[in-house]
């Protein structure tokens, strides 16, 4: 019968077509597979890049904290210093003060005394007191 052999003929370019179609949809999804796993490997390779900068991130903050702690520590270390330089230019003060006072007394000792033996001494205190 020839309608059924064109019916059949038309079923089978049919199912060509279809089975040709269905090919293409499998390349296509292979080709999409296959981008999709590029893909993928291009976002785990940035999650590693920013998981390594963010690690980088901390180190830097936790270098800048130390750098911080550090910097006021010298601060502190500073204002000692300032402190016991005062104490100590009062303390200067001080001994120089009674330095011209020991040196007034011996003058006076001296004039009292009236000798000139005691000029000889006078220098060598003197010289005692400024060494």
């Amino acid at each position: 019968n020839p309608r059924l052999e064109e019916e059949v003929l038309f079923l089978r370019k049919q199912a060509l077509d279809t089975q040709t179609a269905l090919n293409e949809c499998r390349i296509r999804a292979m080709e999409l597979d296959e981008t999709l796993v590029k893909k993928e490997e291009e976002l785990l390779k940035r999650i590693t890049m920013m998981k390594n900068f963010e690690g980088e991130l901390l180190k830097g903050r936790r270098d800048y904290q130390a750098c911080v702690e550090e910097k006021e520590n010298l601060r502190q270390k500073m204002r000692l210093i300032e402190d016991e330089s005062r104490t100590l230019e009062q303390r200067l003060r001080k001994v120089e003060s009674e330095l011209v006072k020991s040196k007034q007394r011996v003058n006076e000792i001296v004039n009292l005394l009236g000798d000139s033996r005691y000029n000889d001494v006078l220098e060598k205190v003197n010289k005692i007191l400024c060494n």
